[in-house]
């Protein structure tokens, strides 16, 4: 895995070209056009981080949405695709689209060593994360808002049950036939492994969550599978 920065490239990872709008070879910058970090309306950074806050909060919503009601063969996208894809239907027209897709990408950039929240989003469209890290934050929030805290003894309990990160990777090591670790796991050998393992989870969500951690690790030079600490981030999603 690779070490999490608040410094990121523009250059993100991505699978362009493999959804129907496309992504042109170069993004318009500010000089094409105005972006919305010139608008008179927001004074100072602080109401434009609040505003590129409130865009990603709305980017999850979608991609949530997507989780269960997406069609299979959309699951081949990458996040930062998603981002592209629900910025088109955001905008619809081309032009804008591609100039406000810059726009947060930069204050994605900008606003990472400021804000906990914005530094995870940026890890996942770099790479560094799959967006199964976003999907387990969420569902842990859920879980401490449930909780009437009370005692420290509380938190200890709380951390033993959400919390089971040693030997997960160990759950999945027996399924590899004989495969070095790290040659990952292909769909149907991680598949079988979380059926012995967990049987309630949803096969179209942890299908989906594969995809997208499959695209991501295409850029570490695996093919058509994924290493064992990307999936045991998803087992962890399966498990809750």
């Amino acid at each position: 895995m690779k070490p999490m920065s608040p410094e990121y490239s523009m250059d993100m990872p991505s699978t362009a070209g493999t959804y129907t709008r496309g992504r042109p070879d170069s993004i318009p910058t500010a000089n094409t056009a105005t972006s919305s970090r010139e608008s008179p309306s927001l004074v100072g950074s602080e109401a434009h981080m609040i505003r590129t806050m409130s865009m990603i909060e709305q980017f999850w919503a979608y991609m949530i949405w997507g989780d269960l009601n997406s069609e299979e063969k959309n699951f081949q996208h990458s996040v930062l695709d998603h981002v592209y894809l629900f910025m088109g239907e955001r905008y619809l027209i081309d032009d804008i689209m591609y100039l406000c897709t810059h726009d947060l990408l930069t204050s994605v950039a900008e606003y990472s060593s400021h804000s906990k929240t914005i530094q995870v989003f940026g890890n996942i469209l770099a790479g560094n994360l799959d967006g199964s890290a976003f999907r387990y934050t969420m569902l842990m929030c859920d879980f401490i808002k449930a909780v009437d805290w009370k005692e420290v003894e509380d938190f200890r309990a709380f951390a033993h049950v959400v919390y089971p990160f040693m030997g997960m990777e160990h759950k999945i090591i027996p399924v590899q036939n004989q495969q070095p670790p790290t040659h990952g796991l292909t769909w149907k050998e991680f598949n079988t492994s979380l059926e012995e393992i967990v049987t309630t989870s949803s096969e179209k969500i942890r299908r989906k969550l594969y995809s997208e951690a499959e695209t991501a690790a295409r850029f570490e030079g695996y093919r058509e599978t994924v290493p064992l600490m990307r999936l045991a981030r998803i087992l962890l999603i399966s498990s809750n």
